[in-house]
């Protein structure tokens, strides 16, 4: 459930910025497909790997406490 929450949150933004899954992927260091996963719930992204989408996505303060928990 809580990786759902973060893949849907972490979609938004994305679309926010006007991102592909591959731009974002590249800019965080990781695979499109890695990002797809993530977004669909799939997947469960590490912190470290989590820390690195929300610095790509410029997400702030607010956004990162609710994913990190």
């Amino acid at each position: 459930m809580e990786s759902n929450r973060r893949g849907k949150t972490i979609k938004a933004l994305r679309g926010l910025r006007d991102l592909s899954a591959g731009e974002l992927g590249a800019m965080a260091g990781c695979a499109r497909m890695t990002i797809t996963r993530i977004e669909s719930g799939q997947s469960d992204p590490s912190v470290g790997l989590l820390v690195r989408i929300l610095d790509a996505l410029g997400a702030d303060e607010q956004v990162r406490l609710g994913l990190l928990k």
